[in-house]
């Protein structure tokens, strides 16, 4: 059986205190069960540190990208965005908290 690439697309809007438990968790999951996928976070134009933890992860782990909005645009147009990048066969669109 060919086994399928999986993009996760991940909004997030000042979440600089959850950018790498989320990643761990996402990581373990497809890790347990032998997915290959790519994380894609967009951040939707925080105010505190959330690009740079993100940043912090791409630099290890070459299937997370990271696109950052020039203003903050929503989630459904964070989503687009993602999808218009997205290299996966299937697509995991994640919610943010609401704000």
């Amino acid at each position: 059986m060919q086994t399928k690439y999986l993009s996760v697309i991940v909004p997030v809007l000042n979440e600089q205190w959850n950018i790498k438990p989320l990643y761990n968790e996402i990581r373990n999951i497809v890790l347990s069960d032998n997915i290959d996928c790519e994380i894609i976070f967009i951040n939707d134009f925080s105010n505190d540190e959330t690009s740079q933890k993100i940043l912090e992860i791409i630099k290890k782990d070459t299937n997370t990208r990271y696109i950052e909005n020039k203003k903050n645009l929503g989630i459904y147009d964070s989503w687009k965005k993602g999808l218009e990048q997205a290299n996966g066969e299937i697509v995991c669109l994640m919610m943010r908290p609401p704000n």
